[in-house]
């Protein structure tokens, strides 16, 4: 008699964490399908992009998006390449400073440090912006008060919804719109 309950109970229990790992499976493809949905959300914000009359301002623009983009995915592979292809966007607009901002990203051997170079370098390519000026659209300028250890941090967004690159999908959505820039 104990024998058999001790079956069914066991059986009771392999039933159960099979459940759990098929919703778990189920819920990891719903995860992967996430990446599609936001490439569809991206084309549309990718039209009401700001727009530059200068086209290495442009450039350089596109370039810090896709690094910011590449941190926030937390991706350093990535952000290593969109930092190499910014850091020659800045060169075409003489940005010394930006330069090496963005060589220190390329170079950086962790997520971290490359966070901890993202609020000086988006400083640098908000001045590059400000002198230039938009023909259109709005870049805006968020904040994060818990990044970098508590001191902060500032990244550039095409769009007024929080994407905090400072934390990726831990809490994506921690910040605010601090400027907007047209």
């Amino acid at each position: 008699m104990k024998r058999n309950y001790f079956v069914k109970t066991l059986m009771s229990l392999a039933f159960m964490v099979f459940i759990t790992l098929v919703a778990c499976s189920s819920d990891t493809k719903t995860n992967q399908s996430t990446p599609a949905a936001e490439t569809s959300n991206s084309k549309s914000i990718q039209s009401v992009q700001p727009v530059f009359s200068d086209s290495k301002v442009k450039q350089v623009y596109s370039s810090y998006i896709l690094l910011k983009n590449a941190v926030f995915n937390a991706n350093v592979r990535q952000v290593k390449l969109a930092a190499q292809t910014l850091k020659t966007a800045l060169t075409a607009v003489a940005s010394p400073k930006g330069i090496d901002l963005s060589n220190k990203m390329a170079n950086a051997p962790s997520l971290e440090v490359q966070r901890g170079l993202l609020t000086p370098l988006s400083a640098e390519v908000e001045k590059i912006i400000k002198a230039s000026k938009l023909s259109s659209g709005i870049v805006y300028k968020q904040f994060c008060p818990m990044a970098n250890n508590g001191e902060g941090g500032y990244w550039l967004a095409s769009e007024s919804t929080i994407k905090n690159p400072y934390y990726g999908d831990q809490m994506s959505s921690c910040g605010s719109v601090e400027e907007e820039i047209n």
